[in-house]
């Protein structure tokens, strides 16, 4: 399950990377979280593009190149943030005001 989550991650996380270098901006990206523990629960909807997502495509993309552990640092602050979006989406727990 954990290599399952971190795939989506990964895939979303270079996917905002992308799109910022070559078009300049972020897009809004959708991924649907389970709240089938709840009785009639369906899906939730976890938006991927954070403000740590948005950091890292711009430190990433800039011509000063991050250093490799500036990178993986940058990463994992942008998995820690998707992991606790997703785990308040699964627990229905992500309507703000």
């Amino acid at each position: 399950m954990i290599f399952i989550y971190l795939q989506i991650f990964l895939m979303n996380f270079f996917f905002q990377v992308a799109y910022h270098k070559v078009f300049g901006n972020f897009v809004a990206t959708y991924e649907s979280c389970s709240t089938a523990a709840f009785k009639h629960g369906r899906t939730e909807t976890v938006r991927s593009c954070t403000n740590a997502t948005k950091e890292f495509a711009l430190k990433f993309n800039s011509k000063n190149k991050p250093s490799k552990g500036d990178v993986i640092e940058m990463m994992k602050k942008c998995s820690s943030v998707h992991g606790k979006l997703t785990k308040e989406a699964a627990m229905g727990n992500c309507f703000y005001f």
